[in-house]
C-alpha cells in the first residue's frame, strides 16, 4: 500500500491524521506478520503524514507523533537496522521532551519509557555514555514520579538494570549481550493511545 498517494487531496490535517494512524496500524501488522521491510515502509510514509497535524495542534497530535517515531524504531530493529532505530527513537526522545516542556508535568512516564527505549539501542551501538544519559534521565522521572504514581515502580527496576549492565559493561567486568527484557522492545505501559 501506498500511503504517499492516498496523501494527495487531504485538506484537513484531523484527515491526515486519521491516515496516518491507519498507516501506522497497518505498518504494525506487517510487522507481526513477518513483512518487517512492508511494516517499516507503511510506517516511514505514515509519518510523513504525521507531520502537518502534530505541527497544527501538537497538543492533540503530538504525542501520537512520538508514539509512531518509537513504534518505527523498533520495527528498524526487527528488520536489522539498528543505527536508523536509534536514530527514530532519539526522534521520539525529542519529541516528548518537547511536548513535556509544553506541559510540564505531563509526559513524563513516556518520556522516561522512550528514553529506556533508546538507552537499550545506544548500548548494543557503542554508545555506552549516551546509554547512561538515556537511563540516568530515566530514573530521575520516574523516581520523581513514585509518589504520584506509584506504578512507576514497576517501570523503574528495567531501567536501573539496564543502566546497571551499562556500567558493568564500562567497566568492563560485563559481558555484551543483550537486554534481558528485549532489544528495542516497548516497555510496559508506552505506545498505547492512538493506535
Amino acid at each position: 500500500m501506498a500511503l504517499h498517494r492516498i496523501r494527495i487531496g487531504l485538506a484537513d490535517p484531523s484527515e491526515e491524521h486519521r491516515t496516518a494512524v491507519l498507516g501506522i496500524r497497518l505498518g504494525i501488522l506487517q510487522g507481526e506478520m513477518g513483512q518487517v521491510a512492508e511494516g517499516v515502509e507503511s510506517l516511514v510514509a505514515a509519518r510523513h503524514l504525521w507531520r502537518r497535524p502534530a505541527a497544527a495542534d501538537p497538543e492533540e497530535y503530538g504525542p501520537g507523533h512520538a508514539r509512531s517515531r518509537l513504534r518505527l524504531g523498533q520495527l528498524l530493529v526487527e528488520a536489522g537496522r539498528t543505527e536508523e532505530a536509534v536514530e527514530a527513537t532519539g526522534e521520539a526522545v525529542v519529541r516528548w521532551h518537547t511536548l513535556r516542556r509544553e506541559r510540564p508535568g505531563a509526559h513524563g512516564p513516556e518520556l522516561a519509557a522512550v528514553l529506556t527505549v533508546h538507552a537499550s539501542l545506544r548500548w548494543p551501538a557503542g554508545d555506552l555514555g549516551g546509554a547512561l544519559e538515556a537511563t540516568g534521565e530515566a530514573v530521575e522521572i520516574y523516581r520523581g514520579l513514585t509518589g504520584v504514581l506509584p506504578d512507576v515502580v514497576d517501570r523503574l527496576h528495567p531501567v536501573l538494570e539496564l543502566q546497571a549492565r551499562v556500567l558493568l559493561h564500562r567497566a568492563g567486568t560485563g559481558r555484551r549481550r543483550r537486554w534481558r527484557a528485549g532489544w528495542g522492545r516497548i516497555p510496559p505501559g508506552v505506545g498505547g493511545g492512538a493506535f
